[in-house]
């Protein structure tokens, strides 16, 4: 039983990116084969959800492609929730135009290569952090909106919103 109950705990901190996807609807292990095996009940069966999800990929093919009873609009909750827990170091990477923060940031928004994102949004710092009472909602547009318009960021990120 502790045996179980720790693989349980170390697969959710080993797959706390699939935390970040939209919950409202699928239970907190978001959408994905979990989801639809599991369902949204509350409780531990969340964790086999979210192993789930983790150890077959699911969820981020899921957002990618709109399947696995993910929405489109998940992408851009999971975007919107990875900014708001990591704005700091985000803000810090976002400055220098690389860093892991960034990386993720570019996988969950689905974009292609993670590095030519970080050094194309470097130039608009300014922009994308314009004053310090910013939400997170307002960055993730700002940089969903300078995808549309800068060439390298077009050509490496799709638009969502």
């Amino acid at each position: 039983m502790n045996k179980i109950f720790l693989v349980s705990v170390l697969a959710l901190m080993s797959l706390s990116f699939s935390a970040f996807a939209t919950y409202h609807q699928y239970g907190q292990a978001g959408c994905g084969l979990g989801s639809m095996a599991f369902g949204p009940e509350k409780g531990k069966v969340q964790i086999l959800a979210m192993t789930t999800n983790g150890t077959f990929g699911t969820q981020t093919f899921g957002i990618t492609s709109g399947t696995s009873n993910c929405t489109p609009d998940a992408r851009v909750t999971r975007a919107v929730e990875f900014i708001n827990n990591n704005i700091s170091s985000l803000e810090v990477e976002l400055a220098q135009g690389q860093g892991e923060t960034l990386i993720s940031l570019s996988q969950i928004m689905g974009c292609k290569q993670g590095q030519e994102f970080g050094k194309s949004l470097q130039k608009y710092y300014g922009h994308v952090f314009s004053n310090s009472q910013l939400n997170p909602e307002e960055i993730y547009h700002s940089i969903n909106q300078l995808s549309q318009y800068d060439r390298d960021l077009s050509a490496n990120c799709p638009q969502t919103i």
